[in-house]
């Protein structure tokens, strides 16, 4: 034995559906609520529609069944549970104009089963929308979709409506859809490009400015400057790198600075450096050593 409800399609009426298979003769089937026999009859299958003001959701609707076979009676009983539905939406939504958006209804704890439908405010009595190019409905178990193609501000925005209804019950949840114009991008775009190359500019400007090594002293707008061009010879650089060179790595001793001598109206500054010998050069070597030094100064004093 078994029972179950079910939407007729038409609002604020359900249908109440009691099975006993399979014996002989045909049972004995009568539909109760509340101690009030809804409906009876012999056979196998009883069905009773009901509206939803007839129906108290104090007790369930039971069925009960009996047959009768020689002198052995059995009594079977089966009942349903009918509930409201109950609707769960976002209050609002935001679609950009031109794109697509999509408003979403779930419904739960209806019983039987709820039909849900979406309609638009937009006159009375409410239009009902319908699956198309411009609107595209999709239902997955207890979730409803609608989706809106290229919204516009002057047809879709405004109020929708998720309607559901089981027989039992008819609840409606109201959702609204505001349009917005898109900000220009592209103009913010440039603006942060313009001043991030300004920023850059004057970063590079700073450290060429402020940095000896990079800095350009040369102006290639300028016309009939002349430029000093400082040569140095090779040679004397060379024997200044030598001069330097031998004053770090030999030993210092003494140091005493001669006069400076004028010669064809330039002066020349020269330094002599004193340094003491080994201790294990021979007294011969010291000596010729010592002749060539005096030599080298008396010619100098020529």
């Amino acid at each position: 034995m078994g029972c179950s409800v079910n939407y007729t399609g038409v609002p604020s009426q359900f249908s109440l559906t009691c099975y006993w298979l399979g014996g002989y003769p045909a049972p004995q089937l009568q539909w109760e609520n509340d101690g009030k026999i809804l409906s009876n009859g012999t056979l196998d299958t009883l069905l009773v529609t009901l509206n939803s003001s007839e129906y108290t959701d104090k007790p369930k609707p039971t069925c009960k069944g009996q047959h009768t076979i020689t002198n052995e009676i059995k009594v079977d009983t089966c009942n349903v549970h009918l509930g409201y539905p109950n609707l769960q939406s976002h209050a609002l939504r935001t679609c950009i104009k031109g794109e697509n958006v999509t408003l979403s209804c779930s419904v739960f704890g209806a019983n039987p089963p709820a039909v849900i439908t979406w309609l638009r405010n937009v006159s009375n009595p409410n239009v009902e929308v319908r699956s198309g190019a411009k609107y595209q409905i999709v239902q997955i178990g207890n979730d409803s979709f609608l989706t809106i193609v290229n919204c516009s501000k002057e047809e879709d925005e405004g109020n929708y409506i998720c309607k559901s209804e089981n027989g039992v019950a008819t609840k409606e949840i109201y959702i609204w859809l505001d349009v917005t114009t898109p900000h220009n991008i592209v103009g913010l775009v440039s603006a942060i490009m313009i001043l991030f190359l300004v920023v850059v500019a004057l970063i590079t400007g700073t450290v060429l400015y402020c940095d000896p090594q990079i800095y350009i002293k040369a102006n290639p707008f300028r016309k009939g400057e002349s430029e000093v061009l400082v040569l140095v010879e090779s040679e004397e650089e060379e024997e200044m790198q030598q001069v330097g060179d031998s004053v770090v790595n030999t030993p210092y001793t003494d140091a005493e600075p001669s006069t400076p001598a004028v010669a064809n109206g330039n002066i020349y500054k020269h330094e002599v450096l004193f340094h003491s010998p080994p201790d294990n050069i021979s007294s011969d070597l010291l000596s010729e050593v010592s002749e060539e030094t005096e030599g080298e100064h008396l010619e100098e004093d020529f």
